[in-house]
């Protein structure tokens, strides 16, 4: 028992003792650290000052320093090649003592950096102090005067330059002299060229520079000052040699006219080099950039204008505009119209867009508009706030008006999430061409969200002019059950035809939007613009029983009229579904007769009154390029002026134009 206890107690002894000499404390960094170059009877020397450490090493909980095992001072300096050269060291030095040194084996002319390491008995160091400090006398750069080529830029170059008087960074006047100023020619980093040197230049004057260089280049120099203990910074200075190209037309500008687009800009000044350059022998090119393409329009230019007639252009294209500078040397500086604008026909109806043109990525669909649209919008950072999707999180099983669960669909929004009262963003179509539309209507389709504040108007745009045509807020016709849904709206457009227009689709908040209104994205999708026109060209087949009006039924690109409202006498309009209809006549009467054509759920205008008698002459007058009268004729050339049905007749239709057509028909009463 008493032998374990003493194995026991021998083995915290020595646990104990192991425990100390872990937790002997490293000192810290020296408290100071301070130097300077000198010269020291005439030889270059770094004297320092060191105050050695107080406190051991620690970021917590520092404790006093009791001793100091050495501190040793070494240098560094990746320009000279050096690396933890060592200085000199300390020995035993007590704890907040000041310790004083010097070198004298460095290189002069280079940036060092000296370390003072303090160290404990066991060898283990603190972080050190570092010193940087420039191990000579360095001039402060010199400046240049002038870099002038001789005539019409040709060498030599006369470079003229003051030598410095003082240190560097500094107003101390220079305690050695220059030993030269040189000139070198940057070539690539880390690589110059000396040119030319001038030995022992007189501090303060200027000193002249005579340097046959190449023409047709142009060169970077840099001028050096030096002293026998180190050399300045450079001071950069460029010239060109030779005849340089033409400097950057300003200016430019850009603006659509009935000819086409002009473009101006004014001459450069300068040479894009600094060189020399005439301007009278500049000439300029043109570049119309596209989305798709940068074409050179125009080459040789000798004015400052160009107007593009833009007739290559088959389709509404966004084209921006580069006009550069060039010479016999070659091209020079350009200048950018960086602004697009819209050139280009018009769009001929039908115009479509249901924004489902995709592109097919590694992860995702983007979805983009079949159309040019470009978009206005009231935020001063520009841009807009309309985009292109297929579906949205904020919204429960959303997608385009045409999508459902299985298949998504493209649609336009504009989010005024974080919008202000009176925010409001334009998406603007390309122009649209109505110049042969008889009765111009356009579809289109919001979404319907139930509480929003948003809202949408949608005009035509005419030059100047933009003519409202509906201002709704999208929570109209919402359906409580549904996030969204899809509600179309029908706007005539009469009076804009025989006109080139734009669409413009106007979100917006309104300006005494209150506090507590909610408000989000405003959608639209299923966009579709045609004409619906009128019945024209009406036949009446005028008999004593029974008096027939037929028509071609009217079409535009996609559909034809299937229905129509035909109106005799101002009597309550007879609905029909066949391009036809029939009168029974009444004794010397005479009939005034309308028909109004119907595409689905879209109704034309009526067409132009259409009156006629019974009497056997039949038409009064009917539209103007309809008929004017029908007669028949037996095969021998006589006038029937009473048909029967089943009698071989000659028909003639004669047009309210004069013009005549004749066939040969066998007669019915319907």
């Amino acid at each position: 028992m008493n032998k374990f206890l003493l194995s026991t107690a021998a083995m915290a002894c020595c646990f104990q003792i192991a425990i100390a000499q872990e937790e002997l404390p490293v000192p810290g960094e020296p408290t100071s650290f301070t130097g300077k170059f000198e010269l020291v009877e005439g030889k270059p020397v770094i004297t320092f000052e060191i105050t050695a450490p107080t406190m051991t090493q620690s970021w917590d909980n520092p404790q006093p320093l009791t001793e100091i095992a050495k501190i040793e001072v070494t240098r560094s300096s990746y320009s000279a090649g050096e690396s933890d050269e060592p200085v000199v060291t300390f020995e035993n030095p007590a704890p907040g003592a000041v310790l004083t040194g010097s070198d004298d084996e460095f290189l002069t002319g280079h940036d060092y950096t000296y370390r003072a390491v303090s160290y404990n008995a066991e060898g283990k160091g603190s972080y050190g102090k570092s010193l940087y400090i420039f191990t000579g006398i360095k001039p402060a750069k010199p400046e240049v005067i002038s870099a002038t080529t001789a005539d019409q830029g040709n060498p030599p170059v006369t470079l003229t330059v003051k030598a410095p008087t003082t240190e560097n960074n500094s107003e101390t006047a220079l305690s050695v002299p220059l030993t030269a100023l040189t000139v070198k020619e940057y070539v690539s980093y880390g690589n110059e060229a000396e040119l030319k040197t001038i030995e022992n230049p007189e501090a303060g004057k200027e000193h002249t520079f005579t340097l046959d260089l190449e023409a047709g280049k142009e060169y970077s120099l840099r001028v050096y000052a030096s002293t026998a203990y180190g050399t300045s910074d450079y001071t950069p200075v460029s010239v060109y040699v030779g005849k340089d190209v033409p400097g950057q037309p300003g200016n430019i500008t850009v603006t659509p006219t009935d000819a086409g687009v002009e473009i101006t800009w004014t001459a450069p000044e300068n040479g894009k080099n600094g060189g020399f350059f005439v301007p009278a022998d500049t000439r300029y090119k043109v570049d119309r950039v596209t989305l798709s393409e940068t074409k050179t329009i125009a080459t040789d230019l000798t004015e400052c204008r160009f107007i593009d007639d833009c007739a290559d252009i088959t389709a509404p294209t966004e084209v921006s505009y580069t006009v550069t500078a060039c010479n016999a040397q070659g091209d020079g500086g350009y200048v950018s119209y960086r602004q697009s604008i819209v050139v280009g026909p018009a769009i001929k109806l039908p115009f479509v867009e249901n924004f489902n043109k995709t592109i097919e990525g590694d992860w995702y669909t983007t979805y983009l508009p079949e159309n040019l649209w470009t978009g206005e919008t009231s935020s001063s950072y520009g841009g807009t706030n309309w985009d292109y999707q297929s579906g949205t999180y904020l919204l429960g099983d959303f997608t385009g008006l045409d999508g459902d669960a299985e298949k998504e669909e493209g649609y336009a929004y504009c989010s005024h999430n974080y919008g202000d009262a009176g925010d409001y963003d334009n998406l603007v179509s390309s122009k649209i061409s109505l110049v042969d539309a008889k009765y111009p209507v356009l579809t289109f389709h919001y979404a319907a969200i139930e509480n929003m504040s948003n809202r949408l108007s949608v005009s035509f745009r005419e030059g100047e002019n933009e003519n409202r045509l509906v201002d709704l807020c999208i929570n109209e016709n919402s359906d409580i059950e549904k996030d969204a849904v899809w509600v179309k709206k029908t706007l005539p457009l009469a009076d804009a035809k025989d006109k080139e227009i734009n669409l413009v689709f106007h979100a917006y908040l309104p300006e005494d939007l209150s506090e507590e209104a909610e408000y989000g994205n405003v959608f639209i999708d299923g966009i579709y613009l045609d004409d619906y026109p009128p019945v024209e060209n009406v036949t009446v087949d005028n008999n004593e029983t029974a008096i027939l009006l037929t028509w071609e039924a009217p079409a535009n690109s996609t559909v034809t009229a299937d229905a129509y409202d035909v109106t005799v006498n101002g009597k309550e309009a007879v609905r029909v579904t066949e391009p036809k209809f029939e009168i029974i006549p009444e004794p010397n009467t005479e009939y005034t007769v309308t028909i109004l054509a119907h595409y689905g759920d879209i109704a034309s205008v009526p067409s132009e009154e259409i009156k006629f008698s019974n009497l056997p002459t039949g038409i009064v007058s009917i539209t103007a390029e309809g008929v004017a009268a029908v007669e028949y004729f037996d095969v021998n050339g006589r006038k029937v002026t009473s048909p029967v049905e089943g009698m071989l007749l000659i028909k003639r239709i004669t047009l309210a134009n004069g013009e005549q057509k004749a066939e040969k028909v066998i007669y019915k009463t319907r």
